[in-house]
């Protein structure tokens, strides 16, 4: 689940009225599905952002409902910060739960450098996990919302992964992901990031998992990072899922980056505090992940 702070919206609109992205009129699209089978979520509204395919509602292993799908643009302006929230509803109706996610779209720059990994282009797509704490026993039926936010550039530098993707089994039967990004742009790209997203025999989407790679250091805008790739440089990753390798049929991925430059040096400080204060909370839901996942294994 990715949270935006209030801070990073703040600066965001003084960006806006500095020149930056020209917002258009947000995406909204609406629909509704059942907990006690697979939703099918179709979609309502005006909005050109849609559920592609199917809702995956699925129990997690504390009995807690989880939501997984794909969202796909059918117009033709790219879409960033497009969120999903799930509404949950009991068999009184009462609301018992509302949670949501940013996707894992495609990456698309804002006009300071930062990168949108949550963008979505023209008949582009991407993939989200809802995590709740609903108990799916007490669940049963949703309401989802998709918005999104501003239009954006394409990024200026072209990574890729080089060679095969090593794809092995933990002790656990987890599926874990093994490889190396190349950047075959002119330059220096940092905080890269690798996505992976899981589908079963269905077609379905089970799972979304991600990693920051090891490269080389860098220190855009004066803050320090290893996550950094110098043109035709590489970085390796090592992705570990949540989802059995007997659960995933296909999958594929996403390269994520930033192209740094800060153009109002007065704000440099600010942008680098957030984006500080945003990988610090990736940080520290990843590190309770493993905690939890080294508990389970016991």
């Amino acid at each position: 689940m990715r949270k935006i702070s209030s801070a990073f919206m703040f600066l965001a609109l003084a960006l806006a009225a500095c020149g930056s992205p020209v917002v258009d009129s947000p995406a909204s699209t609406t629909g509704t599905g059942s907990i006690t089978a697979t939703g099918t979520g179709t979609g309502t509204g005006t909005g050109n952002l849609v559920i592609k395919g199917t809702v995956n509602v699925t129990k997690d292993s504390s009995g807690k409902v989880r939501y997984f799908g794909e969202v796909v643009n059918t117009g033709t302006v790219t879409n960033t910060s497009v969120k999903i929230t799930f509404t949950t509803y009991d068999a009184s109706n009462k609301v018992v739960g509302s949670d949501y996610s940013y996707i894992n779209g495609n990456l698309w720059m804002t006009s300071y450098g930062t990168g949108d990994e949550t963008a979505l282009g023209a008949a582009e797509f991407g993939s989200f996990e809802v995590i709740t704490s609903v108990l799916y026993a007490t669940s049963n039926t949703y309401e989802y919302t998709i918005t999104s936010s501003s239009s954006a550039t394409p990024p200026k530098y072209a990574l890729a992964i080089t060679g095969a993707i090593n794809e092995v089994t933990d002790t656990s039967g987890y599926k874990k992901y093994l490889g190396e990004v190349i950047n075959n742009g002119t330059g220096t790209a940092s905080f890269v990031k690798i996505s992976f997203t899981t589908k079963d025999s269905s077609g379905a989407v089970n799972g979304t998992d991600y990693t920051y790679i090891s490269g080389t250091t860098c220190a855009p805008s004066g803050m320090s990072t290893t996550t950094c790739l110098a043109a035709g440089g590489k970085g390796s990753f090592s992705v570990s899922t949540w989802t059995k390798t007997a659960d995933i049929a296909s999958y594929y991925y996403r390269i994520y980056h930033e192209e740094y430059a800060v153009t109002k040096p007065s704000l440099a400080k600010a942008i680098i505090d957030i984006d500080h204060d945003q990988r610090l909370q990736a940080w520290n839901r990843e590190n309770e992940n493993t905690q939890k996942r080294t508990h389970a294994t016991k």
